[in-house]
């Protein structure tokens, strides 16, 4: 009220640009024998509106000062206004409590919901969605994610999986979902985890890995449903070596009846690596055992990933020198000398059966030369009579290597050797 009094007072001022000029006092009666002391003075003619204040046009000092006043005035007036605005939108939540924060969230979900809006105005509603915390993100879930049908199908529309994926700083706010009573909201927040990979953990160690998350996941491996099952298992293989606490908790998943679980557990262990070599023994036993032809092939190549650091050390060892010497140029740092002696091992025949690990490891080296010489020499080893089973399933995986120099060089080596190739 104080802005809108000073403002009509500018106003009133500005309206009139003059001082009123006081009516003259009637003259004195004087007596005809009385004569005035003093002249009288010539009167002030008053300036008609709108006529310059001085000879030369300048405004007058009193019109500069009304003008400053009218604009402080108008100044005021909006500075208030603004204020108003800017403090009922800072005390709106707080007058309005959980009804404004639920308005809030159910505006964010039909906007994530919206198909006709832009992936990017649906991209800041995920965003809001997850920073209003777990609760809203059960809510969310249970909306846009349904188990339906006799065969369990799991529908869960990709944008919004995408969308909510996108927010890995978050993932920890997802880990209650996990034990939701409701199973199509475990199983989405478990698939959202899954595709957010190893972002969760950039580092390779578990204190990267938020505990009560991680927690969250080994309990949810066992998880009756098989969607949160196997995404769950999956997304611990995503960790890497940062899900090394849950090995225990994966070992006895080789053993499930359900083969697509023991599938995702074998290739969980191969990619959390060395620091799963408790899993070691029961690996080999489902690569000899398992019925299943694709579990023992990638139990084969799991057991590999596990020891090799061993295995490598261990053949190394006991190589005689001019292998070792060649192993250790295989490993070497100029890539020249790594390709010369990964197609040095393959001529050695027999003698070179212990570079077979070394030769494993080099399939995954930076230089598409070395790859490709090591592919060359493990089928050369075969042929001379060598056991190279144990890395068939990196030979095989080294048929879809981006290079084609390299998955030509694997897929001769498997028609040689008369192996099935990966599709």
């Amino acid at each position: 009220m104080a802005c809108l009094r000073l403002f009509g007072r500018s106003i009133a001022v500005v309206e009139s640009p003059h001082p009123a000029v006081p009516p003259e006092p009637p003259p004195a009666v004087l007596s005809r024998h009385a004569q005035p002391a003093v002249a009288a003075a010539p009167q002030a003619v008053p300036h008609p509106a709108g006529a310059s204040d001085s000879a030369d046009g300048d405004p007058s000092p009193n019109a500069v000062s009304i003008a400053l006043w009218s604009l402080a005035g108008l100044t005021i007036f909006l500075l208030c206004l603004i204020g108003a605005v800017l403090l009922a939108r800072h005390l709106r939540p707080k007058l309005y409590g959980d009804q404004w924060a639920q308005d809030a969230f159910e505006a964010a979900l039909s906007a994530l919901r919206n198909g006709d809006l832009s992936e990017e105005k649906r991209r800041e509603a995920a965003a809001q969605i997850v920073a209003f915390g777990p609760e809203k993100i059960i809510i969310t879930l249970d909306k846009t994610a349904k188990i339906v049908g006799q065969d369990d199908s799991f529908q869960f529309p990709t944008i919004i999986i995408k969308l909510l994926a996108e927010q890995t700083a978050h993932a920890a706010a997802f880990a209650p979902a996990l034990g939701s009573d409701r199973a199509n909201v475990r199983a989405a927040a478990a698939y959202v985890l899954r595709e957010m990979g190893s972002a969760i953990a950039p580092a390779t160690d578990s204190e990267s890995v938020d505990p009560e998350l991680l927690a969250a996941l080994r309990r949810a491996i066992v998880d009756p449903n098989r969607w949160t099952r196997w995404y769950s298992i999956e997304t611990l293989g995503n960790l890497g070596r940062a899900a090394a606490p849950a090995v225990p908790d994966l070992i006895p998943m080789l053993k499930h009846p359900d083969i697509q679980t023991r599938l995702r557990t074998v290739r969980a262990l191969g990619r959390i690596g060395p620091p799963a070599a408790a899993a070691a023994a029961e690996l080999t036993r489902v690569r000899e055992d398992d019925h299943d032809q694709a579990v023992r092939r990638a139990a084969g190549e799991a057991l590999l990933d596990v020891n090799l650091p061993g295995l490598l050390a261990a053949a190394r060892q006991k190589a005689p020198d001019e292998i070792r010497e060649l192993i250790d140029r295989l490993q070497s740092a100029n890539e020249f000398e790594s390709s010369s002696a990964a197609s040095a091992l393959g001529k050695r025949g027999r003698e070179a059966a212990d570079a077979v690990p070394a030769l494993a490891q080099a399939l995954n080296h930076p230089n598409k030369w070395v790859r490709a010489g090591a592919a060359e020499s493990l089928g050369l080893l075969a042929i001379a009579g060598v056991d190279i089973s144990m890395v068939m399933p990196r030979l095989q995986r080294a048929t879809n290597d981006p290079d084609p120099e390299v998955s030509s060089a694997a897929q001769r080596v498997l028609q040689r050797l008369r192996a099935p190739s990966l599709p």
